[in-house]
């Protein structure tokens, strides 16, 4: 299933693996076991380690 939000905290709770856009470019992928609200918005505001995306 494809979802989309904005709400942080409902992508975490939902989600078993969340894709994160900075500036329209896919910038990180993050697994169920990667996925917090931290980590959500840390690659949302563009930081992100260069080898996150896979």
């Amino acid at each position: 299933m494809l979802f989309y939000s904005s709400e942080v905290p409902e992508l975490v709770g939902l989600c078993t693996r969340v894709l994160v856009m900075y500036r329209g470019t896919i910038v990180a992928e993050l697994t169920r076991e990667e996925l917090t609200e931290e980590s959500v918005m840390r690659a949302a505001l563009g930081n992100v380690p260069s080898d996150a995306v896979s």
